[in-house]
């Protein structure tokens, strides 16, 4: 009986489920299924566009999400003040214009935002990216603790039309829960640390060097095909056959 008790109390301690693009197999929350795929795919839209260093690849992923969840924080705030009816704390957005340091032509605030960003043309959404949503990003981290990586930050994404594939994938990629935005950032470092610009089905382990994986890439294809002297028998044995 309390063998049973034991094997139900486990059992139900240790559920399998899926949410938002997770499943959850007893206490871990695993990323499966359309939810890698749209990550998959981003990541291999940088790799045809020319991006081709997943540490760069990386840089790039992160601070469009960045940006992505500095507008989702503040629409949180915005749907909490109208609410409640008290005021925001800290606006990330204001009213007006921000015009970058040293700079003489601004852009609203609102045209820094991802919900608008997502929908201008993709050559206008890269000029607003480039000249205005980057020196917005350094200036709003200087004084936190994301500004020593921002500081030395580039936007080097080369083409509107990769920016605009880019920024299609990631909102499409829900960031809202803890859970599935640790999972998100996980499974892109496992990538980084397995350089290839194909979906991986078992990520590389970390410190795996290109020439190893190559090596291992070139035993799996050798036991997959026929070795040369299996060939040269089997042509020996037709030619004998013929004879």
């Amino acid at each position: 009986m309390r063998r049973g008790a034991s094997l139900r109390r486990r059992k139900a301690t240790s559920p399998s489920r899926t949410v938002s693009g997770l499943t959850r197999l007893g206490g871990d929350w695993m990323i499966t299924g359309e939810l890698k795929s749209k990550i998959d795919a981003v990541w291999n839209d940088f790799w045809s566009g020319g991006i081709s260093n997943p540490l760069e690849v990386m840089e790039q992923l992160t601070l469009l999400l960045f940006i992505k969840g500095l507008d989702e924080t503040q629409t949180r705030a915005e749907r909490k003040a109208n609410r409640t009816g008290q005021l925001i704390e800290d606006v990330i957005f204001p009213e007006g214009t921000f015009t970058p340091e040293g700079k003489t032509t601004g852009r609203p605030y609102a045209d820094l935002r991802w919900d608008r960003l997502k929908n201008l043309p993709a050559k206008e959404m890269f000029d607003v990216v480039e000249k205005f949503v980057f020196p917005f990003l350094q200036e709003r981290t200087a004084a936190s603790t994301h500004g020593k990586h921002m500081k030395g930050a580039r936007f080097t994404i080369p083409t509107p039309a990769l920016l605009q594939k880019a920024v299609d994938g990631l909102d499409s990629i829900p960031m809202e829960d803890r859970d599935t935005k640790g999972d998100v950032y996980e499974y892109m470092l496992a990538k980084v640390a397995n350089p290839s610009p194909r979906p991986a089905s078992r990520p590389a382990a970390s410190g795996c060097s290109s020439a190893h994986l190559s090596d291992s890439t070139e035993r799996q294809r050798k036991r997959r095909s026929p070795s040369s002297s299996t060939t040269s028998a089997t042509a020996r044995t037709r030619s004998g056959s013929s004879t």
